[in-house]
């Protein structure tokens, strides 16, 4: 193959030979967030810029022995939040709660190594029982309350997460407890929300 066709094939088809013939490296692409680990990002680069005075954090999607895909940082690492990782909002109200996961409160998220996270949660109820409440991982509990029956109001809660492996996190809002049901209130002008965020480099 005549070099000048081969020269064409790679600038086409792949962006490090792009550069390369022209001259320059490769840049490892600069996002706000880390995608999803996946099949598709296995092998590829992130670099996610540290705010003034931080350093920046570069990462490398990885297999486990597991199986699983993960982002692995791959450099020293950023003291600065990375701000939001994911959230999930509910704009339906749903009638008749039980001991049950709260519907549409629920997000995954890919965390970094040795981060602090903060989970919170708003939502709006009423209730003729007694309910708790939680923020969860799976079966763990990372945060309940305990209200009382007759009440109904704005239930806000934050929790903060040191340590929690790098990877994927799936973290929901479930009612773990009740001598009856409940109502949560929701609307596409006021909605329930789950929010996780990175607020910096686990101490």
């Amino acid at each position: 193959m005549p070099d000048d066709v081969l020269s064409a094939l790679i600038q086409r088809d792949s962006w490090a030979g792009m550069v390369i013939t022209r001259g320059t490296l490769p840049r490892v692409p600069q996002r706000a967030t880390l995608p999803t680990a996946s099949d598709a990002t296995v092998g590829q680069l992130v670099r996610i810029p540290g705010a003034t005075g931080a350093a920046d954090a570069t990462y490398e999607c990885k297999k486990g022995s597991d199986d699983a895909y993960s982002w692995v940082q791959i450099d020293g690492g950023i003291s600065g939040p990375l701000g939001s990782l994911g959230y999930a909002l509910m704009t339906t109200s749903q009638n008749g709660v039980g001991v049950e996961d709260i519907t549409d409160l629920t997000v995954s998220v890919t965390v970094g190594t040795s981060r602090l996270i903060r989970i919170s949660t708003l939502f709006r109820y009423t209730n003729t029982a007694q309910i708790e409440p939680a923020i969860m991982e799976g079966a763990t509990e990372l945060w309940h309350a305990d209200l009382s029956a007759n009440t109904f109001g704005l239930a806000y809660a934050a929790v903060l997460v040191s340590g929690a492996t790098a990877g994927s996190h799936t973290y929901k809002v479930s009612n773990l407890f009740g001598s009856g049901t409940f109502n949560v209130v929701a609307s596409s002008n006021g909605p329930n929300y789950i929010l996780v965020e990175d607020i910096g480099a686990a101490p």
